[in-house]
């Protein structure tokens, strides 16, 4: 059964939830409010400008949902900013993943400083 829009909310309650009882859901707050409203919303996109993808047999992408432009072996990192890689992603629906979700976020200020936080958080309870 797929997921209607009306459970993105709950499901980012819940994870809200967990994140303030447990403390232990790496997502930032930022990005778990800002799930509800911007699923199936269309936004500009920095993939491949700002963020890439390597995959296991070493293909570059834009994006990991995007397909390869380029190989690590036999091409730049900057293929991913190439007139195909940007058809590629001008041609994308749009998502709010957490890899996309957490990059946008963290390039403002105050998502950066909660990012700093939060893994130094993780460090303290790591060692």
């Amino acid at each position: 059964e797929q997921f209607r829009v009306r459970d993105v909310g709950s499901i980012a309650e819940t994870l809200l939830q967990l994140k303030r009882e447990c403390g232990n859901v790496i997502s930032s707050w930022s990005y778990l409010r800002g799930m509800p409203g911007s699923y199936g919303q269309r936004r500009p996109c920095a993939a491949g400008r700002k963020y890439f993808s390597v995959d296991p047999t070493g293909c570059l992408h834009p994006c990991v949902d995007l397909p390869a432009v380029g190989h690590v072996l036999e091409h730049p990192v900057s293929v991913t900013r190439s007139e195909e890689a940007r058809r590629y992603v001008d041609g994308c629906e749009g998502c709010w993943y957490c890899f996309r979700g957490e990059a946008d976020h963290a390039r403002s200020i105050r998502g950066s400083m909660e990012k700093i936080g939060q893994f130094g958080r993780i460090i303290l309870r790591n060692r």
